[in-house]
């Protein structure tokens, strides 16, 4: 071992003595060898090494600002002119090179500072300092000093690259491009290492629109200048407006390593990942720039596009609408705001909408065909038809438009849209149009045509699976099952996967009670590359049903551990979790998720669902709001919390988070009506009236305000008013509890069997509504005991651990001296609440009216020593014992 170290130690001598230290004249030397050949890299460390070594090098701090310079790192370059001028004070080409630096720092004020007093210097060089003087003037917007320091440059005209470039600058601030190109075109062929006159040229060529030359004269700025955050920001800029994004990209991303927050360079970084149509991460750098410019109009369009183009229809309202207040009308953007409106709902908005589009351009039909569809699916029919009048008006007779009509006509049911539709079919054999038509000979019974249509397309297409699965449709209504499984089989031979053939044969499979095989063709299906978050939900169900849910389970954890971003799988399997109780297990697997960024908005209700089902409100709120500091702009992590303290009834932790959120979207129709609905129910009746005045038009038009209007009536007392505003409200939604307010409303009207008539025609409407259930049972036994059991039976079938539900069912059937039944009820409730004082009551006299006195007085005794003041009880007691004493 010793051997060996002194070996390394001789060899180590040998090769220090082999390397003697370069003396600052060969590093010199080195580095102007090195700026020969440009390299610059290599020629800077050397430099920086002979500074280290020798400060006092005037000659290597020069060549070492001149490398900076160069490569446009103007601060470090400025640093050793401005060090090298307080050794040597009238050194001309340094103080050349210190304006020169100045004017790339855009340092105005400091130009103008330092050319207060002029060097002892060739005219050269003061030629030069007035026509940086000038343009330091010109940027300052001081034109009439500008341009006596230009002329005092001429007055010396030694440099004359020097005035032709002042020239050029403030002829290009005076608007006359096309003569300042000129001058610096001259100026250039002659001098092309000025760098300040190419960097002028190309700001000249974009200001004239002509990107193209720009990018050319930026390109060579760039090349010349490669550290230059200005060099590389505008020809990013231009290579972006000529759609040249992979090239803008690296330049976009080297200036946002040094800036992050840098305004424009995140717009021009969200327009390259829109072209990518990678709109969440688009969203993500227009929010950074609308933190120092909330107002800029192209942030906010790039962001509320991408937000519209991931379905994310309020975020894009809240961009959108201040962009469409500076644009027509007739703008796109006005008419993707139409669109949202339509999907947010504001049917009545965009209804007026229409009335600025000409329906001749195809997204105008698009949109008016898409409102149509909106307006029938509300209900809205005479408004759709109006609309369907419209595009007669208008004659929009091409094959797409006469097909969207005949789909309209068939849903408003006017059978004339099968005319529509066959002659669309007639003009372009479209597979949409093919498919609807078939339908509407299906839902008005036209079996024979629809299958010659089916029959045609299978003819022209006998390999198309949409056409196959069609077709064994029509031949499942028609009955010939043998020919339904002659397509299937057909389909399957040419897909395997075919979704509608393996759900079709797994149907078939289960009416056989055959699970083993519908599991199979289900597992196939959720094992493929095909599968989906619904395809293995399916398959979970089957062996569920079964009884063997762990296949299933651990198959959504495989499908996760290959795809560990596919938010698809990962809520289908949150869904699956939670229907098994595994609320815990949902969370775990959700705090493994990494990049929650492109989460779903799925996701986030299930993790804060998780949460809330064991019982644990705050982490909920945790998940609402870290799904706000993840997707700022998006309305429904908002939404939420509100909704939990609705439905908690904190009706004023409720309102503290509209309020909330108000802040964040002061122009949300759905917050201010929101804030409007809790002063009600927080009995701030005044402050909600007006709040209610304060509503837009727009917001007047949505349910939601008949609503408020509703219960601002009833509050007043005003019982008529309040029961329409709330059946027109409970018309849309089916609302339990505006229902149970109609009822009230009723009774204080004294219309009590109106009121009662409307919760049983809301029962037939949702017949799962328990709450609603449970108050006609309470009702009716007081006056139709036999309607009450039939509620408390249906209710004790859904609730069968409800020991309320089945202590009043078993009092209800006590009543009509149905004993027996009354027991079973009782002894139910009983065995879950056996210290009720209520169970005890009706379960002891159930066994007293069933004869068996002796263990009905042990109970009612104990029902009395827990409510000794119960007259009822002591009724009942009295009455065991008297009955016992008579045994």
């Amino acid at each position: 071992m010793k051997m060996n170290k002194l070996l390394i130690f001789f060899v180590c001598l040998a090769i220090n003595a082999g390397c003697s230290k370069q003396t600052p004249q060969n590093l010199l030397d080195d580095a102007e060898k090195s700026l020969e050949s440009d390299d610059f890299r290599t020629a800077e460390i050397k430099l920086k090494n002979l500074v280290k070594d020798n400060p006092d090098s005037l000659e290597g701090r020069k060549l070492l600002a001149n490398v900076y310079l160069q490569s446009g790192q103007y601060a470090n370059a400025r640093k050793e002119l401005e060090f090298i001028l307080s050794k040597e004070k009238n050194n001309n080409k340094v103080i050349e090179l210190l304006y020169r630096v100045l004017y790339f720092q855009e340092d105005y004020e400091g130009i103008i500072e330092k050319s207060e007093t002029l060097p002892d210097a060739s005219n050269a060089l003061i030629t030069q300092i007035y026509v940086y003087r000038s343009i330091a003037f010109s940027a300052l917007e001081n034109p009439i000093k500008a341009k006596r320091a230009l002329e005092q440059a001429e007055i010396f005209a030694d440099a004359a690259d020097y005035t032709s470039f002042g020239k050029a600058y403030l002829l290009s601030e005076q608007g006359a491009y096309a003569n300042a190109q000129i001058l610096l075109e001259d100026l250039l062929s002659t001098n092309a290492n000025f760098y300040e006159a190419r960097l002028l040229q190309g700001q000249l060529y974009a200001k004239e629109g002509d990107y193209e030359n720009a990018v050319k004269s930026f390109e060579q700025f760039n090349k010349d200048q490669p550290s230059n955050n200005k060099g590389k920001l505008l020809l990013a800029d231009s290579y972006t407006k000529i759609a040249q994004f992979e090239q803008a990209n690296p330049l976009i991303n080297q200036i946002l390593s040094s800036f992050p927050n840098h305004h424009y360079t995140n717009i021009l970084k969200g327009i390259v990942l829109f072209n990518e149509d990678k709109f969440e991460s688009t969203i993500r750098h227009m929010d950074i720039a609308l933190i120092s410019e909330p107002d800029d109009v192209i942030a906010k369009l790039y962001a509320g596009v991408a937000a519209y183009n991931l379905g994310k229809n309020e975020q894009a309202f809240e961009y959108l609408l201040p962009v469409s207040k500076s644009v027509a009308a007739t703008h796109p953007v006005n008419k993707i705001l139409s669109d949202i409106k339509i999907n947010l709902g504001y049917t009545s908005d965009a209804l007026k909408d229409m009335g600025n589009y000409s329906f001749i351009d195809d997204k105008d039909k698009q949109l008016l065909f898409k409102l149509s569809a909106d307006l029938v699916n509300k209900g809205m029919t005479d408004e759709a038809k109006g609309l369907l009048k419209k595009i007669k008006v208008n004659n929009l007779n091409d094959a797409g438009s006469l097909a969207k009509i005949g789909i309209l006509k068939l849903s408003l049911d006017d059978a004339s849209g099968i005319s529509d539709l066959e002659k669309s079919l007639s003009i372009d054999d479209e597979t949409i149009t093919r498919f609807a038509l078939i339908e509407g000979y299906i839902n008005t019974d036209q079996l024979s045509l629809a299958k010659g249509q089916v029959d045609d397309w299978l003819l022209k297409s006998p390999d198309n699976l949409q056409a196959l699965n069609t077709a064994a449709t029509v031949y499942l209504k028609l009955g010939d099952l043998k020919k339904v499984e002659e397509i299937h089989a057909k389909a399957l031979s040419l897909d395997s996967l075919n979704l509608y053939s393996i759900n079709f044969y797994t149907k078939k499979a289960i009416e056989k009670k055959n699970f083993d095989r519908a599991i199979e063709l289900q597992k196939k299906l959720a094992k493929s590359t095909k599968a989906t978050g619904t395809t293995l939900f399916n398959y979970f169900l089957l062996e569920k049903e079964q009884g063997e849910i762990e296949s299933a389970l651990s198959l959504y954890r495989k499908k996760i551990k290959e795809s560990p971003e596919n938010f698809e799988y990962i809520t289908s399997y949150a869904q699956a979790l939670l229907s098994e109780g595994k609320s815990q297990e949902l969370i775990d697997t959700f705090e493994l998720v990494k990049s929650r960024r492109h989460a779903p908005d799925k996701f986030w209700q299930l993790w804060a669902e998780a949460f809330l089902i064991n019982g644990d409100e705050l982490q909920a709120l945790g998940v609402y709001q870290d799904w706000r500091n993840t997707t700022p702009t998006n309305i429904k992590p908002w939404l939420f919390p509100v909704m939990l303290f609705d439905k908690t009834g904190k009706f004023d932790k409720a309102l503290r988070e509209t309020e909330k959120a108000l802040i964040r979207f002061p122009t949300s129709t759905q917050f201010q009506l929101l804030r409007a609905h809790y002063l009600i129910l927080n009995k701030q009746i005044k402050e909600s009236q007006r709040a209610v005045e304060l509503l837009s038009e727009e917001s007047k038009n949505t349910p939601e305000y008949k609503s408020i209007i509703g219960h601002i009536a009833y509050a007043k007392g005003d019982f008529p008013s309040a029961i329409k505003a709330l059946t027109d409200y409970y018309n849309t939604s089916y609302s339990s509890r505006t229902a149970s307010i109609i009822y009230s409303a009723n009774v204080n009207n004294n219309t009590p069997g109106q009121g009662v008539k409307f919760l049983e025609e809301h029962l037939e409407i949702r017949p799962d509504d328990a709450t609603i259930r449970l108050t006609l049972a309470s009702i009716f036994s007081k006056f139709d005991v036999t309607k009450s059991i039939m509620h408390y039976r249906v209710l004790a079938n859904s609730e069968p651990n409800n020991f309320i539900i089945l202590n009043n069912l078993s009092w209800q059937l006590i009543k009509q001296e149905r004993f027996k039944e009354a027991l079973e009820y009782g002894e139910r409730a009983f065995a879950i609440a056996p210290e009720s004082a209520t169970v005890l009551d009706t379960y002891g006299y159930a066994l007293l009216k069933s004869g068996n006195v002796e263990q009905a007085a042990v109970i009612l005794n104990k029902a009395f020593e827990i409510a000794p003041d119960n007259e009822q009880i002591l009724k009942h007691l009295n009455e065991a014992n008297t009955a016992k004493s008579a045994g």
